[in-house]
């Protein structure tokens, strides 16, 4: 989350395609009380796979605008073609790996990046609710809130004393 405000704070977010496409949100803290389930679970669960995610459906849009909306910022208008963006992630992770850079740090665009947020990414929670009564707790609203609020927060280089929860909100951009 913390590159996407950045992008988006800054005025240089887009997004991928019509941005309709459903996008995996999950806010940490509910990962968090999923694992405590598992672990408190009785012994049949042990070895089983779970999907911990919210399963309420939002798009990638909804997803972005909210990060600017809490950021106090307009909304994203800009819009990149989905093949164009996915081309030029292979094109970036040939060059890296022609330049020997594969097992260093990623290329700024990859593959795996465009399709994760700019693709339908739809997971079933029914079997980790079934099995270990597992219920996120964070909305879209609530979980983009606290994520925007930690990253603003983590930034105070000031030295000023910001009391946890206190969102740091920037100052009033112009249009």
């Amino acid at each position: 989350m913390p590159s996407f405000v950045s992008l988006i704070e800054s005025g240089k977010g887009f997004i991928i395609g019509s941005g309709k496409n459903i996008v995996p949100l999950v806010y940490v803290r509910d990962v968090a009380q999923g694992l405590i389930k598992a672990g408190d679970a009785s012994d049949e669960v042990i070895g089983r796979a779970y999907n911990l995610v919210d399963d309420r459906r939002v798009t990638q849009a909804q997803y972005l605008n909210t990060i600017a909306h809490c950021l106090q910022v307009p909304p994203i208008s800009l819009r990149l073609p989905y093949f164009a963006l996915y081309a030029a992630g292979r094109s970036a992770e040939l060059t890296w790996q022609a330049l020997g850079r594969r097992n260093g740090a990623p290329p700024p665009i990859t593959t795996y990046g465009v399709t994760l947020l700019g693709g339908d990414q739809m997971f079933s929670i029914g079997k980790a609710r079934y099995e270990l009564g597992y219920a996120p707790q964070f909305d879209l609203s609530r979980g983009v809130a606290e994520g925007v609020s930690w990253y603003l927060n983590r930034g105070n280089l000031s030295g000023e004393q910001v009391s946890e929860g206190e969102a740091r909100l920037p100052a009033p951009h112009s249009f």
